[in-house]
């Protein structure tokens, strides 16, 4: 099967920031490691002729890369840094095609929030985000 890419400019992606949902679409320059995968544990014993794997549970990296104007009122930077810190997972929505195609959403861990570089009043910051329990697709 191949793999299919989609556009950011019409790339939709909103997540929460304590109770409000934060659509952070505008300020992403690209989304990495959206995929659903499965662990494959080693179970190979001797004598087998090749190697033999048991299925574990689905989960998820998502990388974004994003940037903006640091006189934005509500940015990234507003967002990422409170949920870097949380105390509890965060849902989330990302629909790759727009809104009128399938989306995916859960719950995640920010795992990690780096402002990455700046130019003038740009600027360019990557958030690492995890999975919590599985992702839906719809």
């Amino acid at each position: 099967m191949a793999e299919i890419f989609f556009d950011s400019r019409v790339s939709i992606f909103k997540i929460y920031d304590a109770s409000t949902e934060r659509d952070i679409s505008p300020y992403i320059v690209s989304i990495s490691g959206a995929n659903m995968a499965r662990r494959l544990y080693p179970v190979t014993a001797l004598g087998s002729t090749g190697d033999r794997f048991a299925p574990g549970l689905y989960g998820f990296t998502m990388t974004l890369e994003l940037m903006w104007s640091d006189d934005a009122s509500v940015g990234p930077d507003t967002v990422f840094r409170v949920l870097r810190d949380h105390t509890a997972a965060t849902a989330w929505k990302y629909y790759p095609g727009g809104t009128s195609k399938m989306y995916y959403s859960g719950n995640c861990w920010c795992e990690g929030w780096t402002i990455t570089s700046r130019v003038n009043t740009l600027v360019m910051g990557t958030a690492v985000l995890k999975s919590d329990n599985g992702i839906s697709d719809t």
